[in-house]
Protein backbone atom coordinates (compact mmCIF):
# COMPACT_ATOMS: atom_id res chain seq x y z
CA UNK A 1 0.00 0.00 0.00
CA UNK A 2 1.71 3.75 -1.04
CA UNK A 3 0.97 6.00 1.74
CA UNK A 4 -1.38 8.85 0.95
CA UNK A 5 -0.65 12.39 2.22
CA UNK A 6 -1.46 12.75 5.56
CA UNK A 7 -3.83 15.81 5.44
CA UNK A 8 -5.29 15.31 9.24
CA UNK A 9 -3.43 17.92 11.65
CA UNK A 10 -3.80 15.41 14.18
CA UNK A 11 -1.24 12.59 13.83
CA UNK A 12 -3.72 10.24 15.98
CA UNK A 13 -6.51 10.61 13.73
CA UNK A 14 -4.83 9.21 11.03
CA UNK A 15 -4.13 6.11 12.82
CA UNK A 16 -8.01 6.39 13.85
CA UNK A 17 -8.65 6.13 10.12
CA UNK A 18 -6.28 3.55 9.14
CA UNK A 19 -7.15 1.18 11.74
CA UNK A 20 -10.71 1.60 11.22
CA UNK A 21 -10.22 0.62 7.52
CA UNK A 22 -7.62 -1.99 8.04
CA UNK A 23 -8.97 -3.65 11.45
CA UNK A 24 -7.94 -7.29 10.60
CA UNK A 25 -4.60 -6.43 9.01
CA UNK A 26 -1.18 -7.13 10.40
CA UNK A 27 0.09 -3.93 12.37
CA UNK A 28 2.45 -5.04 14.93
CA UNK A 29 4.89 -8.12 14.26
CA UNK A 30 7.81 -9.43 16.12
CA UNK A 31 9.22 -12.93 17.23
CA UNK A 32 6.47 -13.08 19.83
CA UNK A 33 4.17 -10.26 19.05
CA UNK A 34 1.41 -10.08 16.32
CA UNK A 35 -0.86 -7.54 17.04
CA UNK A 36 -4.26 -6.61 14.47
CA UNK A 37 -4.87 -2.72 13.54
CA UNK A 38 -7.91 -3.62 15.53
CA UNK A 39 -6.46 -4.79 18.33
CA UNK A 40 -3.28 -2.05 18.44
CA UNK A 41 -5.96 0.22 18.83
CA UNK A 42 -7.94 -1.30 21.42
CA UNK A 43 -4.95 -1.60 23.59
CA UNK A 44 -3.77 1.97 22.54
CA UNK A 45 -6.64 3.33 24.02
CA UNK A 46 -6.74 1.57 27.13
CA UNK A 47 -2.64 2.80 27.30
CA UNK A 48 -4.19 6.59 27.33
CA UNK A 49 -7.11 6.09 29.75
CA UNK A 50 -4.61 4.07 32.13
CA UNK A 51 -1.64 7.15 31.20
CA UNK A 52 -4.67 9.54 31.42
CA UNK A 53 -5.54 8.18 35.26
CA UNK A 54 -1.88 8.70 36.55
CA UNK A 55 -1.97 12.44 35.53
CA UNK A 56 -0.41 12.42 32.41
CA UNK A 57 -1.59 15.05 29.95
CA UNK A 58 -1.67 17.68 27.02
CA UNK A 59 2.22 18.95 26.96
CA UNK A 60 3.67 16.33 29.49
CA UNK A 61 6.74 15.22 28.04
CA UNK A 62 6.88 11.50 28.13
CA UNK A 63 10.35 9.03 28.02
CA UNK A 64 10.01 5.76 27.14
CA UNK A 65 12.16 2.60 28.95
CA UNK A 66 10.71 -0.54 27.45
CA UNK A 67 10.44 -3.38 24.90
CA UNK A 68 9.36 -1.89 21.72
CA UNK A 69 5.84 -3.52 21.26
CA UNK A 70 5.26 -1.09 24.44
CA UNK A 71 7.23 1.60 23.46
CA UNK A 72 5.23 1.22 19.74
CA UNK A 73 1.90 1.47 22.77
CA UNK A 74 2.61 4.09 24.36
CA UNK A 75 4.34 6.38 21.77
CA UNK A 76 0.55 6.02 20.04
CA UNK A 77 -1.41 6.83 23.32
CA UNK A 78 1.33 9.68 24.30
CA UNK A 79 0.01 11.15 20.50
CA UNK A 80 -3.53 10.67 21.24
CA UNK A 81 -2.96 12.34 24.69
CA UNK A 82 -1.16 15.08 23.03
CA UNK A 83 2.07 14.79 24.98
CA UNK A 84 5.34 14.99 23.13
CA UNK A 85 6.90 11.30 23.50
CA UNK A 86 10.94 9.98 23.28
CA UNK A 87 13.30 7.35 23.86
CA UNK A 88 14.98 7.05 27.07
CA UNK A 89 19.11 8.01 26.90
CA UNK A 90 20.18 8.86 29.60
CA UNK A 91 19.87 10.06 33.30
CA UNK A 92 22.17 13.52 32.31
CA UNK A 93 19.59 13.69 29.40
CA UNK A 94 16.47 12.99 31.74
CA UNK A 95 16.88 15.99 33.89
CA UNK A 96 18.93 18.22 30.65
CA UNK A 97 15.37 18.52 28.92
CA UNK A 98 13.09 17.95 32.20
CA UNK A 99 10.61 15.38 31.17
CA UNK A 100 7.96 15.11 33.24
CA UNK A 101 7.41 10.91 33.45
CA UNK A 102 9.42 8.17 32.36
CA UNK A 103 7.53 5.07 31.83
CA UNK A 104 9.59 1.99 32.18
CA UNK A 105 10.01 -1.49 32.80
CA UNK A 106 12.88 -0.82 35.04
CA UNK A 107 12.40 1.31 37.44
CA UNK A 108 15.58 1.06 39.21
CA UNK A 109 17.22 2.97 36.31
CA UNK A 110 15.37 5.67 37.09
CA UNK A 111 16.80 9.16 38.57
CA UNK A 112 16.13 9.77 42.32
CA UNK A 113 13.81 12.87 41.36
CA UNK A 114 11.98 11.12 38.18
CA UNK A 115 8.44 11.00 37.96
CA UNK A 116 8.20 7.29 37.32
CA UNK A 117 5.21 5.13 35.99
CA UNK A 118 6.35 1.97 36.39
CA UNK A 119 5.37 -1.15 33.87
CA UNK A 120 5.45 -4.40 35.27
CA UNK A 121 3.69 -8.00 34.67
CA UNK A 122 0.58 -7.20 35.30
CA UNK A 123 0.36 -4.28 32.68
CA UNK A 124 -1.77 -5.71 30.86
CA UNK A 125 -4.54 -6.91 33.13
CA UNK A 126 -4.48 -3.28 34.41
CA UNK A 127 -4.94 -2.06 30.93
CA UNK A 128 -8.18 -4.10 30.29
CA UNK A 129 -9.57 -2.39 33.48
CA UNK A 130 -9.49 0.60 31.31
CA UNK A 131 -12.47 1.57 29.21
CA UNK A 132 -11.11 3.06 25.96
CA UNK A 133 -10.35 6.83 26.06
CA UNK A 134 -12.10 7.81 22.70
CA UNK A 135 -11.55 11.20 23.03
CA UNK A 136 -8.54 12.72 20.97
CA UNK A 137 -6.55 15.51 22.58
CA UNK A 138 -5.20 17.93 20.40
CA UNK A 139 -1.83 19.66 19.77
CA UNK A 140 -1.97 23.36 19.61
CA UNK A 141 -0.78 23.46 15.99
CA UNK A 142 1.01 21.51 13.45
CA UNK A 143 4.60 22.98 14.74
CA UNK A 144 4.01 21.97 18.24
CA UNK A 145 6.26 19.14 19.21
CA UNK A 146 5.08 15.77 19.22
CA UNK A 147 8.04 13.81 19.42
CA UNK A 148 12.05 14.41 20.76
CA UNK A 149 14.65 12.28 19.39
CA UNK A 150 18.63 12.22 20.05
CA UNK A 151 21.06 12.50 18.05
CA UNK A 152 24.95 11.93 19.11
CA UNK A 153 25.44 14.60 17.46
CA UNK A 154 28.69 15.83 15.78
CA UNK A 155 30.29 15.12 19.93
CA UNK A 156 28.79 12.19 20.94
CA UNK A 157 27.23 13.79 23.27
CA UNK A 158 23.35 12.89 23.04
CA UNK A 159 21.61 15.80 22.36
CA UNK A 160 17.48 16.23 21.25
CA UNK A 161 15.57 17.12 18.57
CA UNK A 162 11.89 18.80 18.91
CA UNK A 163 9.93 16.90 15.73
CA UNK A 164 6.47 18.86 14.60
CA UNK A 165 3.52 16.79 13.21
CA UNK A 166 4.49 18.56 10.17
CA UNK A 167 8.12 17.76 10.20
CA UNK A 168 7.23 13.98 10.82
CA UNK A 169 4.46 14.34 7.68
CA UNK A 170 7.63 15.51 5.40
CA UNK A 171 10.12 12.94 7.17
CA UNK A 172 7.32 10.14 6.19
CA UNK A 173 7.35 11.04 2.68
CA UNK A 174 10.81 11.65 2.25
CA UNK A 175 11.90 7.84 3.93
CA UNK A 176 9.14 6.09 1.37
CA UNK A 177 10.39 7.92 -1.89
CA UNK A 178 13.83 7.38 -0.71
CA UNK A 179 14.58 4.07 1.67
CA UNK A 180 11.34 2.10 2.63
CA UNK A 181 10.89 0.14 -0.36
CA UNK A 182 7.27 -1.68 -0.65
CA UNK A 183 5.52 -3.86 1.43
CA UNK A 184 8.07 -6.55 3.12
CA UNK A 185 10.07 -4.20 4.27
CA UNK A 186 12.18 -4.05 8.16
CA UNK A 187 14.57 -1.21 9.94
CA UNK A 188 16.78 -3.40 12.03
CA UNK A 189 16.90 -0.22 13.60
CA UNK A 190 14.91 0.20 16.58
CA UNK A 191 13.00 3.06 18.21
CA UNK A 192 16.43 4.75 20.04
CA UNK A 193 17.30 6.08 16.40
CA UNK A 194 14.24 8.10 14.45
CA UNK A 195 15.23 6.20 11.73
CA UNK A 196 13.26 3.74 13.28
CA UNK A 197 10.60 6.14 14.78
CA UNK A 198 10.01 7.25 11.19
CA UNK A 199 10.20 3.83 9.81
CA UNK A 200 7.06 2.22 12.64
CA UNK A 201 4.81 5.98 12.09
CA UNK A 202 5.37 5.44 8.51
CA UNK A 203 4.17 1.96 8.59
CA UNK A 204 1.55 2.20 10.97
CA UNK A 205 -0.11 5.58 8.86
CA UNK A 206 -0.31 3.67 5.85
CA UNK A 207 -1.99 0.11 7.40
CA UNK A 208 1.53 -1.61 6.40
CA UNK A 209 2.81 -3.64 8.41
CA UNK A 210 5.39 -2.79 11.44
CA UNK A 211 8.04 -5.17 11.37
CA UNK A 212 9.66 -4.86 15.33
CA UNK A 213 14.04 -5.33 15.40
CA UNK A 214 14.89 -7.41 17.74
CA UNK A 215 18.45 -9.62 18.03
CA UNK A 216 19.99 -11.65 15.31
CA UNK A 217 18.28 -14.41 15.63
CA UNK A 218 14.99 -12.67 16.20
CA UNK A 219 15.67 -10.49 13.07
CA UNK A 220 16.07 -13.49 10.94
CA UNK A 221 13.25 -15.76 11.94
CA UNK A 222 10.95 -13.00 10.90
CA UNK A 223 12.79 -12.24 7.53
CA UNK A 224 12.96 -15.87 6.99
CA UNK A 225 9.41 -16.47 7.82
CA UNK A 226 7.75 -13.49 6.93
CA UNK A 227 9.62 -13.09 3.76
CA UNK A 228 10.81 -9.79 3.80
CA UNK A 229 12.67 -8.15 0.48
CA UNK A 230 14.31 -5.13 1.89
CA UNK A 231 16.22 -4.36 5.17
CA UNK A 232 18.09 -1.41 6.49
CA UNK A 233 20.16 -1.62 9.58
CA UNK A 234 23.68 -0.33 10.65
CA UNK A 235 27.12 -1.28 9.34
CA UNK A 236 27.21 -3.25 12.75
CA UNK A 237 24.03 -4.84 13.05
CA UNK A 238 24.20 -6.07 9.28
CA UNK A 239 27.84 -7.92 10.98
CA UNK A 240 25.94 -9.60 13.88
CA UNK A 241 22.85 -10.92 11.17
CA UNK A 242 25.89 -12.05 9.06
CA UNK A 243 27.40 -13.77 11.79
CA UNK A 244 24.25 -15.72 12.71
CA UNK A 245 23.19 -16.63 9.21
CA UNK A 246 26.72 -17.88 8.37
CA UNK A 247 26.51 -20.04 11.18
CA UNK A 248 23.22 -21.12 11.13
CA UNK A 249 23.47 -21.44 8.05
CA UNK A 250 20.32 -19.46 7.21
CA UNK A 251 20.41 -17.74 3.19
CA UNK A 252 17.23 -15.53 3.93
CA UNK A 253 16.40 -16.14 0.23
CA UNK A 254 14.16 -13.70 -0.18
CA UNK A 255 16.20 -10.50 0.20
CA UNK A 256 16.54 -8.30 -2.30
CA UNK A 257 17.89 -5.49 -0.77
CA UNK A 258 19.71 -4.10 2.24
CA UNK A 259 20.80 -0.84 2.79
CA UNK A 260 23.59 0.38 5.47
CA UNK A 261 23.07 3.55 7.22
CA UNK A 262 24.67 5.26 10.57
CA UNK A 263 27.97 4.90 9.25
CA UNK A 264 30.43 3.85 6.72
CA UNK A 265 30.15 0.40 5.43
CA UNK A 266 33.31 -1.54 5.41
CA UNK A 267 34.00 -2.54 1.93
CA UNK A 268 35.00 -6.03 2.91
CA UNK A 269 31.56 -5.92 5.24
CA UNK A 270 29.55 -4.91 1.85
CA UNK A 271 30.85 -7.28 -0.40
CA UNK A 272 30.57 -10.46 1.82
CA UNK A 273 26.97 -9.32 2.52
CA UNK A 274 26.43 -9.20 -1.25
CA UNK A 275 28.16 -12.79 -1.53
CA UNK A 276 26.17 -14.42 1.15
CA UNK A 277 22.76 -12.96 0.69
CA UNK A 278 22.56 -12.18 -2.96
CA UNK A 279 21.59 -9.29 -2.16
CA UNK A 280 21.76 -5.66 -3.70
CA UNK A 281 23.75 -3.34 -1.18
CA UNK A 282 22.53 0.12 -0.84
CA UNK A 283 24.56 3.16 1.24
CA UNK A 284 22.44 5.59 3.10
CA UNK A 285 23.97 9.02 4.23
CA UNK A 286 22.61 11.27 6.06
CA UNK A 287 21.31 12.25 9.77
CA UNK A 288 18.84 12.44 12.34
CA UNK A 289 19.14 15.97 12.05
CA UNK A 290 17.83 16.04 8.30
CA UNK A 291 16.86 12.47 7.14
CA UNK A 292 18.67 11.31 4.36
CA UNK A 293 21.32 12.82 2.34
CA UNK A 294 22.60 10.72 -0.23
CA UNK A 295 22.16 7.54 -1.57
CA UNK A 296 24.80 5.28 -3.40
CA UNK A 297 23.52 1.98 -5.32
CA UNK A 298 26.42 -0.12 -6.39
CA UNK A 299 30.21 1.26 -6.34
CA UNK A 300 31.12 -0.99 -2.76
CA UNK A 301 35.01 -0.36 -3.95
CA UNK A 302 34.06 3.13 -3.33
CA UNK A 303 33.60 4.15 0.37
CA UNK A 304 34.09 7.65 0.63
CA UNK A 305 31.16 7.98 -1.95
CA UNK A 306 28.06 8.65 -0.75
CA UNK A 307 26.20 8.85 -3.65
CA UNK A 308 23.74 10.98 -5.39
CA UNK A 309 22.13 13.59 -2.95
CA UNK A 310 18.16 13.53 -2.58
CA UNK A 311 15.57 15.32 -4.52
CA UNK A 312 14.62 17.15 -1.27
CA UNK A 313 18.01 17.72 0.27
CA UNK A 314 19.92 20.82 -0.61
CA UNK A 315 24.05 20.04 -0.12
CA UNK A 316 26.78 22.54 -0.26
CA UNK A 317 30.64 22.74 0.22
CA UNK A 318 31.59 25.73 1.81
CA UNK A 319 35.23 27.26 2.45
CA UNK A 320 36.01 29.10 5.60
CA UNK A 321 34.50 32.23 4.91
CA UNK A 322 30.83 30.15 4.25
CA UNK A 323 31.26 31.05 0.27
CA UNK A 324 29.93 27.79 -2.19
CA UNK A 325 33.14 26.32 -3.82
CA UNK A 326 33.13 25.25 -7.41
CA UNK A 327 32.21 21.55 -8.13
CA UNK A 328 34.78 19.03 -7.15
CA UNK A 329 36.72 21.02 -4.78
CA UNK A 330 36.97 20.00 -1.20
CA UNK A 331 35.32 22.13 1.82
CA UNK A 332 33.28 21.96 4.46
CA UNK A 333 30.07 19.94 3.57
CA UNK A 334 26.48 21.48 5.09
CA UNK A 335 23.30 20.14 4.28
CA UNK A 336 19.36 21.15 4.88
CA UNK A 337 15.82 19.74 4.15
CA UNK A 338 12.58 20.85 4.51
CA UNK A 339 11.28 21.14 8.21
CA UNK A 340 14.08 20.08 9.97
CA UNK A 341 14.67 21.26 13.26
CA UNK A 342 16.76 24.47 13.21
CA UNK A 343 18.38 23.92 16.65
CA UNK A 344 18.64 21.61 19.41
CA UNK A 345 16.98 21.31 22.20
CA UNK A 346 18.59 22.50 25.20
CA UNK A 347 21.64 24.46 23.14
CA UNK A 348 22.44 26.38 20.39
CA UNK A 349 25.34 25.10 18.55
CA UNK A 350 27.66 28.15 16.49
CA UNK A 351 30.76 26.04 15.94
CA UNK A 352 32.17 24.04 13.13
CA UNK A 353 29.23 21.67 13.62
CA UNK A 354 25.49 21.27 14.46
CA UNK A 355 22.97 24.24 13.26
CA UNK A 356 23.66 27.38 11.75
CA UNK A 357 21.95 30.08 9.77
CA UNK A 358 19.08 27.88 8.57
CA UNK A 359 22.27 24.92 7.49
CA UNK A 360 23.09 21.82 9.55
CA UNK A 361 26.77 20.86 9.48
CA UNK A 362 27.96 17.58 9.95
CA UNK A 363 31.56 18.54 10.63
CA UNK A 364 32.27 16.38 7.23
CA UNK A 365 35.15 17.44 4.68
CA UNK A 366 33.91 16.71 1.12
CA UNK A 367 32.95 17.17 -2.20
CA UNK A 368 30.34 17.38 -4.38
CA UNK A 369 30.28 17.02 -7.81
CA UNK A 370 28.43 18.88 -11.05
CA UNK A 371 25.99 16.09 -11.75
CA UNK A 372 25.31 16.27 -7.56
CA UNK A 373 27.56 12.97 -6.30
CA UNK A 374 28.78 13.46 -2.90
CA UNK A 375 32.29 12.54 -1.67
CA UNK A 376 33.61 12.28 1.94
CA UNK A 377 37.18 13.10 2.59
CA UNK A 378 36.88 13.18 6.50
CA UNK A 379 35.51 14.51 9.31
CA UNK A 380 37.05 18.03 10.99
CA UNK A 381 37.89 16.37 14.05
CA UNK A 382 39.38 13.11 12.14
CA UNK A 383 42.22 15.29 9.88
CA UNK A 384 45.44 15.34 12.36
CA UNK A 385 48.65 17.27 11.56
CA UNK A 386 51.16 14.86 12.26
CA UNK A 387 54.47 16.60 11.13
CA UNK A 388 52.94 18.81 8.35
CA UNK A 389 51.43 15.65 7.20
CA UNK A 390 47.31 15.97 7.31
CA UNK A 391 46.33 12.08 8.17
CA UNK A 392 42.65 11.17 8.16
CA UNK A 393 41.37 8.95 11.20
CA UNK A 394 38.04 8.48 9.01
CA UNK A 395 39.90 6.60 6.04
CA UNK A 396 42.54 5.03 8.65
CA UNK A 397 39.25 3.05 10.63
CA UNK A 398 37.95 2.28 7.09
CA UNK A 399 41.24 0.45 5.61
CA UNK A 400 41.31 -1.45 9.10
CA UNK A 401 38.06 -2.53 9.01
CA UNK A 402 38.82 -4.23 5.53
CA UNK A 403 41.84 -5.97 7.18
CA UNK A 404 41.43 -9.62 7.36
Amino acid sequence: MTMAKVTAVHLFEEFLRVSHNAQDESCFVSESVQLSYGEMLDVVQRSASWLQSLGVSKGHRISISAPNEIHAIITLASLQLGCVSATWVSRQVFFSDEYDFLITTNPQEAPDRATVIPIGEDWLALLMQSAPLLEVVSFDDELAPVRIAYSSGTTGKPKGLAFSTEALKVRMMAAERNWIKGDRFMSLIGFGSMSGVITFFQRVFSGETFYSPGGPGENASVIAQRGLTCIKASPAQLMTLLSHCETNKLTLSSLQLIQSAGSQLPEKLALKLEGFFEAEILNLYGSTETGAIAIRTGGINKPNQMGAVVPEAQVEIVGADQIVLASGTEGTVRMRTPMMPKSYVSEQSENETGFRNGWFYPGDFGTLTADGILNLAGRHKEVVNLAGVKVNLGNLDVLVGNLE
